[in-house]
């Protein structure tokens, strides 16, 4: 079900030419089992007759689905195996604040 990302990403984020790639929120309130919400953000693109996808957050995962409905979610799915704790050597993006 994980599947690293295969240069369909340049390093600098572009699309290869062949695919339209196109940046969304993923806005679901079933990726948490309580009240509370979260949107997470993803890029996803067709390519032939398939919808790939990835969450900006895990951008070395991919996933894919028949249609875009069913890619989100897959993307869903994806992002609760990546944040479970479970996985050994997720690698994920983050964000690191520096004052001087």
């Amino acid at each position: 079900m994980l599947e690293p990302k295969k240069n369909h990403a340049d390093q600098d984020g572009s699309i290869r030419e062949t695919s339209t790639a196109i940046y969304k929120h993923l806005d679901n309130a079933s990726v948490n089992s309580d009240d509370s919400s979260m949107t997470l953000r993803y890029v996803h693109w067709r390519d032939g007759s398939v919808y790939l996808g990835y969450l900006l957050d895990f951008p070395d995962y991919m996933t894919q689905g028949e249609t875009e409905e069913d890619l989100k979610d897959n993307l869903i799915d994806l992002y609760r195996d990546l944040s479970s704790g479970e996985l050994p050597y997720v690698r994920k993006v983050d964000e690191l604040v520096v004052t001087s």
